[in-house]
């Protein structure tokens, strides 16, 4: 089984790692994390110089990087009879997962959900949505632990009385 794992970002990426370890495999299987990067490119952030663009487009990188491999490694060590990669790219991450998935002929794709709806979906958008209604495979949605999204409510919550 090819096991696609999207990784948002560290909170998000235990969680879907911790859920993928819970399973049982088939075996022979193989997972790839992948994280995709949106690139902020200059036209967009014309107030700033070219240099800060690609200084901060060059610092996310080397921080996906370093968070797929601790997550890789974290999947390796529970699951060893499994194959294991990582995987950086560089898009918009619905079309970067999709593409993955197509090309790999992944069997399943397992993706968190903020489970945002109304205007926050609207606005934000939904990667998780999208792909669950463009894949051609099974796509799995793992929502985050009920303690770690009541934090980021409270957290928004405190920011919002702040301002």
């Amino acid at each position: 089984m090819k096991i696609l794992i999207a990784i948002e970002d560290e909170s998000f990426g235990n969680t879907i790692v911790d859920f993928v370890i819970a399973h049982e495999w088939p075996e022979q299987s193989e997972a790839v994390l992948l994280h995709a990067i949106e690139p902020i490119y200059v036209p967009a952030m014309g107030c700033y110089p070219t240099d800060y663009v690609a200084d901060y487009n060059e610092e996310c990188s080397r921080s996906a990087k370093s968070l797929l491999l601790t997550l890789g490694t974290k999947l390796a060590k529970a699951l060893p009879t499994m194959k294991v990669s990582e995987e950086l790219m560089s898009g918009n991450p619905r079309d970067c997962i999709l593409d993955k998935a197509k090309d790999w002929d992944a069997d399943l794709i397992v993706v968190g959900s903020h489970g945002r709806s109304g205007i926050g979906k609207f606005v934000l958008g939904s990667v998780s949505t999208s792909i669950l209604s463009s894949a051609k495979c099974t796509v799995m949605l793992v929502r985050p632990a009920q303690e770690t999204k009541h934090k980021e409510d409270k957290s928004k919550k405190e920011a919002s009385s702040i301002a």
